[in-house]
């Protein structure tokens, strides 16, 4: 038998087995071990912010013509209190005739007055509000389900490739989410808040600004509410007063926005009163549902509406979404099924907010034809019943390691595809795309202004006429004033054109008589376009591949535009 000494020395003497624990060691792995919900948490805003910031605001490179057009109505209103046509502050921009959304370019106006009118400045709201979503969702969900629900959830809203890439450039639309979560939030907080006759009455501001974010929340909106309001009428009944006064002031911010959807899509005629008002509640020249849904009837509207939500809600559409990665992952729709379930069956009803949400949007599938951007409303509820759905699964298999096993496979399959899309996206992505967000356009027209004689004009051909004048303007940031009261501006069939302003003629049309009996003039012209002149001078062309190219040109007449391919 061993004594204890001899037990001790062959002890120190086995390198197998380890020496005992310090304080600092036990220390961290207690707090590891205490508080891995709390550094999960702070791990996914930090993701949350790298995904929006990282390469920001480069990726994408360029600009799309919606983002040049908010940002330069934004600049107008800096400047002079009007968007580019000269309307004082429109709660629906007028746009090219159809209109376009107005909250993200009032939200944009500080960081144009900080930084100047720059891709950088109109990026940062999107980008802001998309890191500050990621948190809301943690918090609205964490109070109705639970911190593991939530930390999925929000992880989640992080990282899928739709509000990443929906989030780092700025389409107006695309801040709806945010201010229908902002919606879903402050009302939870306040109906369930010991303060809630103090907090009530400014619960429904949110939703009430969301109707400005993006028009088509005129129909998910009034469904939501009617749905909570109905199932929290306890609360309702003994804050009668708070409740009153919510209704009023919801009215009262949306009531702009109510009366330009009834003069636009119930009456289909101007309200002569609107005019005397101190903002502008536009009737504009053409109707965007009409636009959007290409004279289909409600029937086929749904048929096209099914389709693209059981292909993963692929658009094709390159700006938004890449086509073999589904923007909200391969695996969301199963689990979605089941949180709708287990959110019923465990949550009291009144609880029950992303299945009202989700409710709310089905209507939508009915009346818009739908691609990424206009689907945006749906994605977040979507996101948060898969996750819990996700968790609940997981936490009903037994035994522990199992649920370790599965847990580690369902969320590797959800992580995976979005890995493989941040590597395409941020090395590959610009690369491919550049022609969507007409990249080279800027350095092209420095090029031609400083190649260009002071009496010189200069002829701009894109394929669309509001995005050759909307870039010119963006770029140059053009005086908005003198903008509206000299260009040559035509309405036809609903949609604005400038033809040319200033020494500036737009495409298309083709270039004017004035060009034509002109000495010479410069050209910038994008790919698979030329003009015909008697001879010219090549003065720049950009060098990022076939399919993306600018080149300016000194052009001496007699000239008409040929398509190159032609």
């Amino acid at each position: 038998m061993l004594s204890n000494q001899d037990v001790l020395a062959e002890q120190n003497t086995n390198p197998l087995v380890l020496p005992p624990s310090t304080p600092i060691l036990d220390s961290f792995f207690h707090i590891l071990k205490t508080s891995w919900q709390r550094i999960a948490f702070w791990f996914i805003m930090a993701l949350a912010v790298f995904l929006r910031f990282y390469q920001f605001p480069n990726t994408p490179a360029g600009m799309w013509v919606d983002e040049a057009t908010e940002g330069y109505d934004a600049y107008a209103l800096l400047q002079h209190g009007t968007d580019r046509w000269g309307n004082p502050f429109p709660v629906y921009f007028p746009g090219w005739g159809s209109g376009q959304n107005v909250l993200q370019a009032y939200l944009s106006i500080p960081f144009i007055k900080l930084f100047g009118l720059s891709i950088f400045s109109i990026r940062l709201v999107p980008a802001i509000l998309g890191v500050f979503a990621v948190y809301l969702l943690y918090s609205t969900v964490k109070k109705i389900y639970n911190t593991n629900t939530a930390l999925l959830a929000s992880f989640l809203l992080a990282s899928l490739p739709w509000y990443v890439m929906a989030t780092r450039w700025s389409m107006e639309s695309n801040i709806l989410p945010f201010f229908f979560l902002f919606g879903v939030w402050a009302l939870t907080y306040s109906y369930d808040s010991p303060r809630c006759r103090l907090w009530m009455p400014f619960s429904l501001i949110p939703l009430a600004l969301a109707f400005y974010a993006y028009g088509t929340s005129i129909v998910p909106i009034p469904i939501f509410l009617f749905l909570f309001l109905l199932l929290n009428y306890k609360t309702i009944l003994k804050e009668k007063v708070s409740f009153i006064l919510s209704i009023l002031i919801f009215l009262l911010v949306s009531a702009p926005f109510l009366l330009y959807v009834v003069e636009n899509d119930v009456l289909h005629r101007a309200l002569p009163f609107l005019a005397h008002l101190p903002i502008t509640i536009p009737y504009l020249p053409a109707n965007r549902l009409d636009q959007v849904n290409e004279g289909l009837s409600h029937s086929a509207i749904l048929v096209e509406n099914l389709r693209f939500a059981v292909s993963g809600f692929h658009d094709n559409w390159l700006f938004q979404s890449v086509p073999w990665v589904s923007p909200l992952g391969w695996l969301m729709p199963p689990f979605v099924v089941l949180g709708v379930y287990f959110s019923l069956k465990r949550q009291p009803l009144s609880r029950n907010v992303f299945v009202f949400w989700l409710i709310a949007t089905l209507p939508t599938f009915v009346l818009f034809l739908l691609n990424v951007v206009r689907s945006n409303v749906i994605f977040i509820p979507l996101i948060m019943l898969a996750a819990y759905g996700i968790v609940a699964l997981i936490e009903s298999i037994q035994p522990l390691s199992s649920q370790k096993i599965i847990a580690l496979l369902l969320i590797g399959s959800l992580i995976f595809p979005s890995i493989v899309f941040y590597q395409y996206y941020f090395r590959n992505y610009n690369k491919e795309n550049a022609s969507l967000f007409s990249v080279g356009y800027d350095d092209s027209l420095k090029h031609a202004l400083s190649e260009a004689s002071p009496n010189e004009s200069i002829y701009i051909h894109f394929s669309n006429n509001w995005a050759s004048y909307a870039d010119t303007l963006f770029y140059l940031q053009l005086d908005a004033k003198d903008f509206y009261t000299h260009a040559d501006i035509k309405l036809i069939k609903g949609v604005y054109w400038v033809s040319h302003y200033g020494r500036f003629y737009f495409s298309p049309p083709d270039p004017s008589p004035e060009l034509e009996a002109s000495t010479s003039y410069v050209a910038i012209l994008r790919t698979g376009y030329t003009v015909s002149c008697q001879h010219y001078d090549v003065l720049y062309r950009t060098d990022r591949g076939p399919n993306d190219q600018w080149t300016v040109l000194r052009c001496f007449p007699k000239h008409t535009l040929k398509s190159a391919a032609k």
